[in-house]
C-alpha cells in the first residue's frame, strides 16, 4: 500500500496513510485573511503571505482532522466553517475540545496518549512552543501554550512523525530516539516573535540538522516554510544550508500544492 503526503501550505498537510485520510492543521483562509500577526517580528504584513494551491473541496473529503493546537495557522475560521461538523476531529487536551464543540462540532476525542483509528495506531507527544525565557513570561506562556505533536504507525508502513510547533527540547529528542520514525515531519520555518532575545518559537536549519545527526537514517520533510510573515527561514536558504551540511538527499521541502509516496 502506497500512503501519500500531499502538502496544502504552512502546516496544513493531507495524508492518506494506512487506510485512512486525514487533515492535520487546516488553515484554509485566503491571502491576507487573518490579519497581522502583533508581537511577532514582520507584524506590518498580513498572514497568510499566500493564497492555497488547492481545491478545499479535495481537502475536506478527508475522514479524520487531526490537530496539534488551535493557534490561527494551524486551525482557522475558514476551515471551523467549511468542515463537516459530523467530522471526527482528534485534539491534545480538553480545552480545545471544548472550543470545537463551540465551534459545532459533534465528534472530539482528546488524546491522552495513544488512540487507535482503523490500522493506524497515533501516539502524542509534547512539544515546546518556545524558549524556556519565553515560557517564563506569564502572558507571552499563555499566548504560545500548549502544542502536541503525532505519530502515526500502521503494520507494514513506513512510520510517520509530525513534531507540530515545538523547539528542539531534550524531551522532544528523547521521543525522537525511542520512537525512531522512518519520516520526521518539521514545523522548520524558525518563527520569532519580535524580542529577538526570546528566540524562535518553531525549529529552524540548525534544529533540522540536529534531529539528522540524531537519526541519520530517517528522511526529513519540512513545512511551516513561507506561508507567514514572522517565519523567516526559506525553503531556499534551507535547500542550500543542507547541501553545505551533507543531508539534502535526506530532505524533502515540498511546495504549496505538491505531493509524494512514501
Amino acid at each position: 500500500m502506497s500512503n501519500q503526503f500531499l502538502f496544502v501550505r504552512n502546516a496544513s498537510v493531507y495524508l492518506n496513510y494506512g487506510g485512512q485520510r486525514f487533515l492535520i492543521d487546516p488553515m484554509f483562509a485566503e491571502k491576507g485573511a487573518l490579519g497581522c500577526f502583533p508581537g511577532t517580528v514582520n507584524s506590518e504584513i498580513p498572514n497568510p503571505t499566500v493564497d492555497l494551491a488547492l481545491s478545499i473541496e479535495e481537502l475536506v473529503a478527508a475522514d479524520t482532522v487531526l490537530l496539534t493546537h488551535l493557534h490561527p495557522d494551524h486551525w482557522d475560521e475558514t476551515a471551523a466553517k467549511l468542515i463537516d461538523k459530523n467530522k471526527a476531529v482528534y485534539l491534545q487536551n480538553e480545552e480545545d475540545a471544548a472550543k470545537l464543540q463551540a465551534q459545532g462540532f459533534q465528534k472530539t476525542e482528546v488524546i491522552e496518549h495513544k488512540v487507535s483509528i482503523g490500522n493506524v495506531q497515533i501516539e502524542r507527544t509534547k512539544g515546546q512552543h518556545g524558549s524556556d525565557l519565553a515560557y517564563s513570561i506569564p502572558e507571552l506562556a499563555k499566548f504560545l501554550g500548549e502544542s502536541s505533536g503525532y505519530y502515526l504507525q500502521a503494520e507494514g508502513q513506513a512510520s510517520i512523525y509530525f513534531l507540530g510547533d515545538t523547539i528542539l527540547t531534550q524531551e522532544v529528542e528523547a521521543d525522537l530516539k525511542r520512537l525512531a520514525p522512518d519520516y520526521i515531519v518539521v514545523n522548520a520555518g524558525a518563527a520569532r516573535l519580535a524580542d529577538a532575545k526570546l528566540g524562535a518559537i518553531i525549529m529552524g536549519k540548525e534544529e533540522i540538522a540536529k534531529i539528522h545527526q540524531l537519526l541519520p537514517k530517517s528522511k526529513l520533510v519540512a513545512i511551516h516554510l513561507e506561508a507567514l510573515a514572522h517565519c523567516v527561514l526559506s525553503r531556499k536558504e534551507l535547500r542550500q544550508f543542507a547541501k553545505e551540511q551533507g543531508f539534502s538527499s535526506q530532505l524533502t521541502i515540498p511546495e504549496d500544492g505538491a505531493s509524494f509516496l512514501f
